[in-house]
């Protein structure tokens, strides 16, 4: 079964977002991406 909802990432550190999201891409992962910086804004 594929995974539809959005994929939620709680992380500061911006040159980690790029490499996720080119390896995601490489994986061919579609899934919306929802960056939080920290926790409060996650919560």
């Amino acid at each position: 079964m594929a995974k539809t909802g959005p994929i939620v990432l709680l992380e500061d550190d911006a040159d980690d977002h790029g490499v996720l999201a080119d390896i995601l891409n490489e994986l061919n992962i579609q899934n919306k991406l929802v960056w939080f910086t920290n926790d409060t804004d996650a919560f």
